[in-house]
């Protein structure tokens, strides 16, 4: 909790300074949060197809707000990949 909350007040001072700055940091937090889901469906939901299809779902929700940066697809597409195989990928 205070790594999130250190990342959270960077955050807000980067946004201050420059929004594609804290954007990207903001991005960048964004893939913490979906490692520890990832890290949690494999060690409580694993095979729980009703919990892996909320969370791709929320993903997919993710990445119609990240607008079109080529590389932030490239990143959190990579982490994806940990659970979703790219040839499976569920993107719009």
């Amino acid at each position: 909790m205070k790594q999130k909350k250190i990342i959270l007040s960077r955050i807000k001072s980067l946004l201050s300074e420059s929004y594609i700055r804290g954007y990207e940091l903001l991005i960048k937090n964004q893939m913490l949060y979906n490692l520890e889901q990832i890290i949690d469906y494999k060690q409580n939901h694993f095979g729980d197809e009703s919990h892996f299809n909320n969370m791709v779902n929320s993903w997919n929700n993710n990445l119609d707000i990240i607008g079109e940066e080529v590389y932030l697809y490239e990143k959190i597409l990579a982490i994806r990949s940990l659970v979703l195989p790219i040839k499976q990928d569920y993107i719009k």
